[in-house]
């Protein structure tokens, strides 16, 4: 790799030949690391943050991004200075934005699709007094529907990963910050191995049950029920207090025998008959209706969401191989869920992305790409 040509904020950097390790996996950030060189009167200067780009001897684009961090050592003679850079991808871009926003389909927007959230974050969070951080979203492919996602102050690429983990999606930003969002089956290699091909050494393969499950389930936070109406009747006097079936979540109407009465939220309103409490089963009247009473409220009410899914092929094979039930569980809290439709997809999807045992290769390569 004597024949690198690295430039630095657009500058010809002094490469040190041999010291180039460019290191990624699947789904996750590209690094780089390599030694620059300087000499008297040493006037190259390389700061964090600045642009690096490397290319081949054919001037094909290799690796780009910016540096993490710089380490400068100078020999005893003071005759040479070596920098050693660590580098990684533009993807890091998307570790420096939060996300504090709630999509979900509107009247305007009927329908809302994992890709136009992917867009809709870069457009809206990937801007500051103006400027942008010049992410071309062209790839972004429009992906499955989604009914909701609440992100609150997460960086994006968190939000980006949540996104991706439910569409069953790959996401990176490559070397000319170009943002892909992609089913996972259709992100080809570059390149081929073979047997002979060449193109490959240290080759290993490996196989690990450490975050299998086939049975996962999902302890969300809370969902509304449909609207419904709870009747209570007064069993005393002076009874002012009335238990509903669900902690209410938003309420409508109040009758007390078929005739209306003035509803209010307690703590926010005066002068109502009846009063409720977001998160409380209990209604409140302001004066006791008399034994006997029918107190009837139409309201949502608010439910813990918690989901079961399993992969009984899996269980079954499991089974025939270990003996026993076969079963790995696994539990995951998302308290920001309140979509029951939402904690199941959350469940599938981690069934699909650790619901196999799967199998890992590692190899060495000098191939681009």
């Amino acid at each position: 790799m004597a024949d690198l040509i690295v430039t630095i904020s657009g500058q010809p950097a002094a490469y040190r030949a041999g010291t180039l390790s460019i290191s990624g996996s699947l789904g996750t950030r590209t690094t780089a690391s390599l030694q620059t060189v300087d000499h008297p009167p040493f006037t190259s200067v390389v700061e964090v943050g600045q642009v690096v780009e490397i290319r081949d001897e054919t001037g094909s684009l290799i690796f780009a991004g910016t540096v993490d961090s710089v380490e400068e050592e100078i020999d005893a003679s003071k005759r040479l200075r070596v920098k050693r850079l660590a580098c990684v991808d533009y993807t890091q871009i998307a570790d420096r934005h939060l996300v504090a926003y709630v999509y979900q389909p509107d009247e305007e927007h009927p329908t809302v699709c994992a890709g136009d959230v992917i867009k809709d974050i870069v457009a809206r969070f990937f801007i500051y007094g103006g400027v942008t951080e010049d992410v071309d979203t062209s790839l972004v492919e429009t992906g499955p529907a989604i009914e909701k996602f609440v992100f609150n102050y997460v960086p994006a690429s968190q939000a980006f990963d949540d996104i991706a983990e439910l569409a069953g999606y790959i996401w990176y930003i490559d070397y000319e910050k170009r943002l892909h969002f992609t089913p996972k089956d259709r992100n080809a290699a570059p390149f081929g191995l073979t047997e002979t091909s060449q193109n490959w050494r240290n080759l290993k393969v490996s196989e690990s049950r450490e975050l299998y499950r086939n049975r996962q389930i999902v302890r969300a936070g809370t969902a509304l029920t449909d609207e419904r109406t709870d009747t209570v009747i007064a069993t005393e006097a002076d009874q002012k207090l009335f238990e509903l079936s669900y902690p209410v979540g938003t309420a409508s109407a109040v009758t007390v025998n078929g005739v209306a009465k003035t509803l209010g939220v307690s703590g926010l309103h005066e002068g109502r008959d009846y009063y409720w409490s977001y998160g409380s089963n209990v209604l409140i009247a302001e004066v006791a209706p008399g034994t006997g009473a029918a107190v009837a409220l139409t309201y949502q009410g608010m439910f813990p969401i918690l989901v079961d899914e399993r992969l009984d092929a899996e269980i079954l094979a499991r089974r025939a191989l270990e003996g026993g039930t076969g079963v790995y569980e696994a539990i995951a809290d998302d308290p920001a869920i309140n979509v029951q439709n939402v904690a199941v997809t959350k469940a599938l999807a981690y069934l699909r992305k650790h619901g196999v045992i799967p199998q890992v290769i590692r190899f060495e390569t000098d191939s681009p790409g």
